[in-house]
Parts: C-alpha cells; sequence; structure tokens
C-alpha cells in the first residue's frame, strides 16, 4: 500500500521571537515492513536544515532562526510504501 502523509505545524506569536532553535523528527522511519519513498519538509521563515540520525535510527532535522518573527510553519509531507506483515505466498 502506498500511503501520503501531511504534516503541518503552525506557531503565531503575539510579540516577535528571536534565536528560535527546533528539532524535528518527521520523517518516516524505513523498516522492514515499510519504506519512504520520498520525503519533504519545508519552514517559513525558511531556514537551511541540517540533519544527523539519532540513535533509534531517527532521521532528525534541526535549524535555528535568529532574526525575529511572529510566526513558524513546518510543513511535512512523505510518500511511504507499506507491506504486509503476513505473506500468503
Amino acid at each position: 500500500m502506498r500511503l501520503r502523509v501531511h504534516h503541518r505545524t503552525y506557531y503565531t506569536y503575539t510579540d516577535s521571537v528571536r534565536e528560535s532553535a527546533n528539532e524535528l523528527r518527521l520523517r518516516p522511519l524505513d523498516t522492514r515492513w515499510q519504506r519512504t519513498e520520498s520525503s519533504l519538509i519545508a519552514v517559513l521563515p525558511a531556514v537551511k536544515l541540517h540533519s544527523y540520525e539519532d540513535l533509534n535510527c531517527n532521521i532528525v532535522h534541526r535549524f535555528e532562526i535568529a532574526e525575529p518573527h511572529d510566526r513558524l510553519v513546518i510543513d511535512s509531507r512523505a510518500v511511504v510504501r507499506t507491506r504486509s506483515k503476513v505473506d500468503f505466498s
């Protein structure tokens, strides 16, 4: 089965925020039963994402926003291919 996953987080602040640091764990984990075909993460205000693998094999994306901002939008889209855990063939 092919699944399309869309996740959006939207923050609005009453006052401008500076020095925002964030970590995201939004990329689906590849396992024996599922494989991520594509994954895209977009952030507004636009930032450069850095990634690393944590101790549980999750891909972690991190970013910092130094300039003042009154909103933050994180949009993640992925396509995941799954297969049944029971194979009767």
